[in-house]
C-alpha cells in the first residue's frame, strides 16, 4: 500500500495515493506539482495482515521548464533573450548556440548563470542565426531545457503587418 503526501505528517494525501494498492515494488506517481516536496511511505499486505509503515522518504520534483520568448533589441552583434519566470527558481542557466541541436555553444554561453528572466547576449557575429534556451535552477535541482528560440541576427529591416487587433508590443508580436 502506498501513501503520497505533501505533508510530512501525512495529514493530507495526493489525490489517489492514500492507501493505494500496488501489486509490484514500483509505482509511477503522476499529477504532482513541480517545486513541491512530496513524502511517501509503503506498507506490505499479505494474508497475515498489513505491516507497519515503512520509513518516510521525500522527493522534490525538479522545477518547471521556463518558456523562452522571441528575442528582441536585435543588433548585428547582440540580442536580448527573455523567458518566463519559474516559481521558486533562484537562477537560470542560459545556452546560446549557432546550431539548433546545441552541439556547440557560443563562448561564455554554456550554462551561463543568470539571476533574472532576461539577459543581453553580446559578442555575436552579424549575418548569423543563433538559438537560445534556458533552464530554471532551484537549490540543486535543474529543470529540463526550455524551447529553443531562434535569433535571426541579420543586417536588414523587417516590416511586420500585425493582423491581430490589440497586439502592439514587439515582444507579443514576435510571439504570435
Amino acid at each position: 500500500r502506498l501513501d503520497v503526501s505533501a505533508s510530512s505528517s501525512f495529514s493530507t494525501f495526493v489525490t489517489g495515493y492514500n492507501n493505494l494498492t500496488v501489486s509490484s515494488t514500483t509505482q509511477n506517481v503522476t499529477g504532482l506539482t513541480p517545486n513541491v516536496v512530496y513524502y511517501f511511505r509503503v506498507r506490505a499486505v499479505n494474508s497475515s495482515g498489513t505491516s507497519s509503515n515503512s520509513s518516510t522518504y521525500s522527493v522534490t520534483l525538479k522545477p518547471e521548464s521556463p518558456v523562452a520568448y522571441a528575442p528582441y533589441n536585435l543588433t548585428s552583434s547582440s540580442f536580448k533573450a527573455s523567458w518566463s519566470a519559474v516559481a521558486g527558481a533562484t537562477s537560470y542557466q542560459l545556452d546560446v548556440s549557432s546550431t539548433s541541436s546545441f552541439s556547440t555553444f557560443i563562448s561564455g554561453y554554456n550554462s551561463k548563470s543568470v539571476t533574472s528572466t532576461s539577459y543581453n547576449v553580446t559578442g555575436l557575429s552579424g549575418s548569423t542565426s543563433y538559438y537560445y534556451r534556458v533552464r530554471a535552477v532551484k537549490s540543486s535541482l535543474i529543470s529540463d531545457n526550455s524551447n529553443a528560440s531562434l535569433v535571426m541576427n541579420q543586417n536588414y529591416a523587417q516590416i511586420v503587418q500585425v493582423l491581430k487587433e490589440g497586439v502592439t508590443v514587439t515582444k507579443n508580436i514576435d510571439n504570435l
